[in-house]
């Protein structure tokens, strides 16, 4: 493994978030007050990145292939990735600190790793609901999870929660010994019985003409080559938002707007955080998930 010299930094008064009023240097400041439990969700997964050179009010573009320029301590892994020009990509791996301050020079706004490691790449540890409400409608992916909860707590299966960093909210369920086709199939089935006990309409319908203003239960995150926004990553949204665990217990007590780049980083030792950290890494097997 290559030495890791001092990492380059770059136009640090650049702003990443205009509006805001948040600096490459902010964001590069907020990757290191949270490295230590970041690169813990991101350790041995393929990573694709949303870079924003410009900030997010300029062009932004999802990278999966790194680039030539990596510097060689940066470490890599090359996959097959049929969905891709590609027939092989070589993703970015976030396996120290230092990886997190180049890509924040870098203008990576946003993280999104694999559910799946490298060293199980056909077998996630995790299922995932990503519940996307309409705009101004968080108050309906709040009554969506609850259902999600009761139905999840029905199957004996232990689940976190944590904010989307947009208007949404993410529901992890982590498991171990089930390839991509089962959680895809169990997320589907568990998302059809949250349906029919939820108080409000949701749908799968991915397009938005078809939703009819219905909640969006986005189960494609489960497939294989999908990525999910990783905890404690920041977006490229109005207000510098990041992605954060809550307790099942206050998810109708916060405002996702609370959790940003500048506020994040004195809300680490949280017990939303701990009962995060801790749960992610008890996995479960699935059960028989009920159909029709």
């Amino acid at each position: 493994m290559a030495s890791v010299p001092e990492v380059r930094r770059t136009n640090p008064d650049k702003l990443m978030w205009p509006k805001d009023r948040v600096t490459k240097h902010d964001l590069i400041s907020y990757y290191e007050a949270v490295s230590n439990l970041l690169v813990e969700e991101l350790r041995g997964r393929p990573l694709t990145v949303v870079r924003a050179p410009d900030g997010i009010d300029g062009f932004r573009f999802f990278q999966k292939q790194a680039p030539d320029s990596t510097p060689p301590w940066v470490e890599t892994v090359l996959l097959p990735a049929p969905a891709s020009r590609r027939k092989e990509v070589r993703f970015l791996l976030c396996n120290r600190p230092e990886t997190l301050v180049w890509l924040g020079n870098q203008a990576a706004l946003e993280l999104h790793p694999s559910l799946a490691s490298v060293e199980s790449p056909r077998h996630p540890d995790a299922l995932v609901f990503d519940l996307d409400p309409p705009e101004r409608g968080f108050a309906k992916a709040i009554a969506a999870a609850s259902a999600f909860r009761e139905v999840l707590d029905d199957l004996n299966l232990r689940s976190v929660v944590k904010t989307s960093g947009g208007k949404g909210l993410h529901i992890f369920v982590p498991i171990e010994g089930a390839t991509f086709e089962q959680t895809h199939a169990a997320a589907e089935g568990i998302g059809r019985l949250a349906i029919e006990r939820s108080s409000i309409p949701m749908t799968f319908a991915f397009l938005k003409k078809e939703r009819r203003g219905r909640l969006l239960i986005d189960i494609g995150r489960n497939g294989p080559g999908a990525t999910t926004v990783a905890t404690f990553s920041p977006r490229a949204r109005r207000g510098a938002p990041v992605s954060f665990p809550v307790l099942w217990e206050d998810i109708d007590r916060i405002d996702p707007r609370d959790f940003t780049i500048r506020t994040a980083p004195d809300l680490l030792s949280t017990p939303a955080v701990k009962a995060w950290m801790k749960e992610r890494r008890r996995t479960q097997t699935l059960p028989e998930i009920p159909v029709g």
